[in-house]
């Protein structure tokens, strides 16, 4: 992976989270991904690191959202905007050579 790509992914995994509202279930699936590559044993330590990092910042960020009022009371913009970038962001993760085995 780049490290664009990387530094990609940990701006995206800071706004998902396994711990959110329903309107965040995108998200659901990039966290899941990043916990189960972080775990895994062919990935440089390094990048495991990063990316157990990633994942708990991005709980702590829609733990923010929700306790704003939820996605509900959150810009209609910024709701979408996370939405796709977990969409993306997973499809990168499940798709990255280096990362692809370890989301399986």
């Amino acid at each position: 992976m780049s490290q664009g790509a990387r530094w990609g992914l940990v701006l995206v995994l800071a706004a998902c989270s396994s711990k959110r509202p329903s309107a965040f279930a995108e998200c659901d699936a990039l966290v899941a991904a990043a916990e189960k590559a972080a775990t895994c044993p062919t990935l440089p330590s390094d990048a495991r690191t990063r990316l157990q990092a990633s994942a708990k910042q991005m709980k702590a960020t829609i733990e923010q959202i929700s306790q704003g009022g939820g996605p509900d009371n959150a810009p209609p913009e910024l709701v979408e905007y996370v939405r796709d970038a977990c969409k993306a962001q997973l499809s990168n993760l499940q798709t990255d050579p280096n990362l692809a085995a370890c989301t399986k």
